[in-house]
């Protein structure tokens, strides 16, 4: 049994090293928020947390929206989620988040809070929880999960999973290892000789693509589309060419549409023209995300997949929305969907399980995929929980990129540093100015001390919470 005594939200302020651009957004400070959870578990009290960014124009494409408004809110729908957990009672965590999930959604659809953004609030604190769950029982998140402890049960997601074995499906040995995708954000320069002299950041760290995949030695990549024929055409072109340049093992790529498309058929005609210009698209590309504006995405008309040139694999993301997404977007042609812990860790793990029984049960059928995707997720929290679900699910390739627009864990104390870096030393490594730095060799991340701990996080993390902006529940 467990009873939820207390829920603090802390929030502090993160700026990024240059600007990052997706979508109608270009990123250049956000805030960043832990949900702590103070539980009681059959007697034992234990702390959990969880943490993520803020990101403006994400949960919500509303352009009208000023991002401070959008901030408000994204904050209240965490407020409000938090404050409808606190004393509450369940035999498990799984069982906390199917009624939480029912809950927030029914209040979303009162005030006009979209699914995406609504159940945000319910993963933080369902994250936290986990976390709690596993350092009661002194196990590691994939151990916890298969022993029954988090109380799992699929077949009550989606039905069609009823029978179905999904401890052989998420019980297979957890990756050791990842290949970082690599995010190409829209105005991230290719080459050094590409960025003017006032906007060059000398932090230690690579802010060129070419320097990126030397420093890296990144073989994986995420690229994004602005869904400007021309400006695509010539920029896919360019990324082509550092490619092959630079990337003498060879390299995978993956196509984020950026939802820049009203309507497949709008997609359909500038994917005909990029398919037949660029070389790397026929060749290297892994699959295609989330192309058409989410509203329209899972329409039976506006939404269906017919006909694109060389049957690219096209795989939601933001409209992944709720439980009920993934398996009407297979029924238009879709191939998958991603994970990402914001979107929800027990239903990225249903999801898995919906994905491996439509293909255990249907030999004809094109393979599907689950794809792992990313908010600049940074640690010392997000990241490593992020990993950690992404090594169960068995996602081998993963796009990250807080590394990349955040200067390590230099926000953070210098204790906390030191500490991580001693109990993920083959996750971080101490740069040699001073920050614990993400630690990528030939492009891949280790991640064993991540599938060690509870919850992928070695350490209850001691910060001064009370210099943040907080609010208890």
């Amino acid at each position: 049994m467990i009873q939820i005594q207390e829920i603090a939200i802390h929030k502090m302020e993160m700026e990024t090293r240059f600007p990052f651009r997706y979508g109608i957004a270009e990123m250049r400070r956000l805030p960043h928020v832990f949900v702590r959870v103070r539980v009681d578990i059959s007697g034992v009290e234990v702390v959990g947390t969880a943490a993520d960014h803020l990101p403006p124009r994400w949960f919500k494409k509303d352009p009208d929206q000023h991002p401070q408004d959008e901030i408000k809110e994204m904050f209240e729908v965490i407020r409000h989620a938090a404050k409808g957990a606190a004393g509450q009672k369940a035999d498990h965590v799984f069982g906390w988040w199917r009624s939480a999930y029912a809950t927030q959604m029914e209040w979303a659809t009162e005030v006009g809070v979209p699914p995406l953004l609504a159940h945000f609030g319910v993963t933080l604190v369902e994250r936290a929880l986990i976390e709690a769950s596993a350092r009661a029982a002194g196990q590691h998140f994939q151990e916890h999960l298969l022993s029954g402890g988090l109380g799992f049960d699929p077949a009550s997601v989606h039905p069609e999973l009823k029978g179905f074995d999904w401890q052989a499906t998420l019980g297979r040995p957890a990756l050791r290892q990842v290949s970082l995708r690599h995010t190409v954000g829209l105005g991230d320069p290719v080459s050094r000789e590409d960025i003017l002299s006032e906007e060059r950041v000398d932090d230690g760290l690579p802010q060129a693509l070419d320097e990126s995949i030397r420093a890296y030695g990144l073989t994986h990549f995420k690229v994004k589309l602005c869904g400007q024929l021309d400006a695509d055409l010539e920029r896919l072109a360019a990324l082509n060419r550092c490619f092959e340049v630079h990337c003498k093992s060879g390299f995978r790529l993956s196509l984020d549409g950026n939802e820049q498309f009203p309507d497949m058929a709008a997609f359909a005609k500038d994917w005909e023209q990029l398919y037949r210009a660029v070389p790397m698209l026929r060749e290297q590309l892994l699959f295609v995300e989330q192309p058409v504006l989410r509203t329209n995405a899972l329409d039976a008309e506006s939404g269906r997949i017919e006909g694109l040139a060389g049957d690219p694999v096209v795989i939601i993301d933001e409209s992944d929305a709720g439980i009920e997404s993934l398996p009407k977007a297979l029924e238009l042609g879709y191939r998958g969907c991603s994970h990402k812990n914001c979107k929800g860790v027990f239903k990225g793990l249903a999801n898995r399980c919906l994905l491996t029984k439509r293909e255990q049960t249907d030999p004809d059928s094109r393979p599907l995929l689950m794809s792992g995707e990313d908010l600049a997720n940074v640690g010392p929290q997000a990241l490593l929980q992020d990993l950690c679900v992404q090594a169960v699910l068995g996602i081998d390739d993963v796009e990250r990129n807080g590394h990349h627009y955040f200067r390590g864990l230099s926000a953070f104390p210098n204790a906390l540093n030191q500490r991580i870096v001693e109990l993920h030393p083959d996750l971080y490594f101490s740069h040699p100015e001073g920050f614990a730095s993400l630690q990528l060799r030939d492009g891949k991340l280790s991640i064993d001390s991540v599938n060690r701990a509870a919850f992928g996080v070695g350490a209850v993390w001691e910060l001064d919470f009370a210099e943040l902006d907080s609010v208890y529940v």
